[in-house]
């Protein structure tokens, strides 16, 4: 999922790049359509100074004073003709000398523009007709007709084109620049909301503290009422529960008292004590498993010390084994939940290897990325073992199931790992070692 920052980033310069991409087509239009009417201008005022200069007699039309020095230079691009139906007799400009020009018609009156593509390049023609009273009172009727390279007009849009693009792209720069500050600075107490939810989730904050703006206001108070409800609820459920397990206690115990006075047969006794301490077991288990809450909220708990704690104890209780314990502990891996949950899933698969090992237990555990950029840890524990049959690989997690039958236990305690690990939201897997026995992965966010 693309973030908010990015989304509107996008959207912005998405919107900005229209903008100004119209804005610049719309202002190269309007300087191409300006220079095109003052090239026109400029063409009407040589016409209009040709007027003014010209002279009629009857020996024909002379043309005095030209009002710009590029109608004295050949070839120079600017051209002007001056000619008459009635009068043989017509007057160029020294421009025109070698240059094969050809000027639109004239109407009385009227200017009339044309473009016209020759090999020397492109040109605005422009005619206009007149009539003239000689000195006979006789009329005749003149056509000016003036032309101009174009070449000096598409430089000059040329070149505005040039400054206005990268002027514009120099804005829409500067702009996209701003734009991301002010996003960056307006949403910058949602960046600061979640800081501070992963500080409450390394257990470096217990709410998430300081101001907000007012929008945010209502969701950070949400988020703390649920905060402080969650830890009321298991603080609830902690004391209701030990206040339970208190209770349940003295009569079990005053149970197994009675039982030993009792002079019932042996076989009896044993049975009586069978299913009392089959009752501690259930207790206990319904104890852990419901004040076990698979709360991400909790400080984090390094993984390494508590594993070597639990190993050590193994070591003293199957001695008699002599068992070669390897351990391969990542210093970084922590664990963001309760550290009994910790001990209880350690404790069930590290006590499990070890009893069904042959000399081998192998543990790691190890840092790898999770879900949503964060890590989680991956514990491996093998041993050398028989190992699990297949068919029962998914069978030993399911509570009161055990592989072996003829060992002593209730079948609970990978059933307690496997509702923990679920709580977390984690994996359990087992599958068969490289040591010959069973392999138990577990990943935990």
């Amino acid at each position: 999922m693309v973030s908010i920052t990015k989304r509107l980033i996008l959207a912005a310069s998405v919107v900005l790049a229209g903008f100004i991409g119209l804005t610049g087509l719309a202002l190269e239009k309007s300087f191409r359509e300006n220079a095109e009417i003052a090239l026109k201008d400029r063409l009407q005022g040589f016409v209009y100074t040709l007027l003014a200069a010209a002279e009629v007699s009857r020996e024909g039309l002379t043309v005095k004073d030209l009002p710009d020095a590029r109608f004295y230079t050949p070839e120079s691009g600017l051209y002007a003709r001056v000619y008459s139906q009635d009068d043989p007799v017509r007057w160029e400009s020294p421009s025109l000398l070698g240059v094969n020009m050809r000027f639109p018609e004239g109407i009385t009156g009227q200017f009339i523009f044309e473009r016209e593509n020759f090999s020397h390049g492109e040109f605005l023609a422009v005619s206009y007709t007149v009539i003239w009273e000689v000195a006979d009172f006789s009329e005749r009727r003149y056509t000016f007709s003036l032309a101009e390279n174009l070449a000096t007009f598409y430089e000059q849009i040329a070149g505005f084109r040039q400054n206005l693009w990268a002027w514009l792209g120099g804005l829409a720069l500067v702009l996209l620049i701003i734009q991301v500050v002010i996003l960056r600075w307006g949403l910058a107490p949602l960046h600061q909301v979640v800081e501070d939810l992963k500080a409450i989730e390394k257990g470096d904050k217990s709410e998430l503290e300081g101001e907000y703006p007012e929008e945010l206001e209502e969701l950070t108070a949400s988020l703390n009422d649920l905060l402080h409800n969650e830890r009321a609820l298991q603080t609830r459920y902690r004391h209701s529960l030990g206040d339970l397990a208190h209770s349940l206690k003295t009569p079990l115990a005053v149970l197994q008292g009675e039982i030993e006075l009792c002079q019932e047969s042996a076989k009896t006794v044993e049975v009586l004590n069978d299913q009392i301490e089959r009752m501690n077991r259930i207790v206990k288990y319904q104890l852990h498993r419901a004040v076990s809450s698979g709360s991400a909220l909790a400080a984090p708990l390094a993984v390494a010390p508590i594993a070597e704690k639990i190993i050590s104890s193994l070591q003293k209780v199957y001695r008699d084994k002599a068992i070669v314990c390897q351990s391969q502990l990542a210093e970084d891996a922590v664990f963001h939940g309760d550290e009994g949950d910790l001990y209880e899933i350690m404790g069930n698969l590290l006590d499990n290897a070890h009893k069904w090992c042959g000399q081998t237990v192998q543990v790691n555990v190890e840092v790898m990325p999770g879900r949503r950029k964060r890590v989680a840890v991956h514990l491996v524990i093998e041993d050398d073992g028989p190992g699990v049959p297949d068919e029962q690989k998914q069978q030993i997690l399911k509570r009161g199931v055990r592989a072996d039958e003829k060992t002593p236990g209730w079948g609970i305690g990978l059933s307690i790992v496997t509702e923990i690990v679920d709580g977390y939201g984690g994996q359990i897997t087992v599958s068969d070692s490289v040591l010959g026995g069973a392999q138990f992965d577990i990943r935990l966010p």
